[in-house]
């Protein structure tokens, strides 16, 4: 499950809800990100966002944290079915890195990733690249963070004769 082969181009995946607790925004803005209006309730009233915000980086761990969850379930379902599943590698980078609306505190932003592309690699003959959009949106529907990867994902394996 989940080789490139199986996969399509617009198929989306769910990575499921993060909620940004004042306590985890500030915590994370301490040690990655400390500018006043992610680590600072009362000061934040007076910056631009009128509040206490989550960093823009934040946002990206939070994603980052739902899609290996999720990757994690996925594996653990097809073991449970005795499937095969694709081992998914490294992404080259990111980009077209967005943060378009603040995530305040307690919001929950649902994440997911849709893919936009596939293609064998030229480099590493077992593994294809996948392009792929992530996003994160506020339950009211709103975008509030949109990036794109090429990620490294196993082929499947050739049948065997026999």
């Amino acid at each position: 499950m989940m080789f490139v082969e199986e996969m399509s181009v617009g198929q989306v995946l769910e990575l499921g809800d993060y909620v940004f607790t004042e306590a985890e925004i500030i915590e994370f803005a301490r040690k990655y990100d400390p500018h006043y209006f992610h680590v600072d309730a009362e000061a934040a009233k007076k910056g631009p966002f009128g509040a206490l915000t989550a960093s823009g980086w934040h946002t990206l761990s939070a994603w980052m944290n739902r899609y290996c969850t999720t990757l994690q379930r996925l594996e653990k379902e097809a073991a449970e079915k005795q499937e095969p599943f694709a081992r998914f590698g490294p992404a080259p980078g990111l980009k077209n890195m967005k943060w378009l609306k603040p995530v305040y505190v307690d919001m929950t932003v649902r994440f997911t990733t849709t893919i936009l592309g596939k293609r064998p690699s030229g480099s590493r003959p077992e593994w294809g690249l996948v392009h792929f959009l992530h996003e994160g949106h506020s339950l009211d529907g709103e975008l509030v963070s949109r990036h794109e990867s090429h990620v490294f994902i196993e082929l499947k394996a050739p049948a065997k004769a026999g």
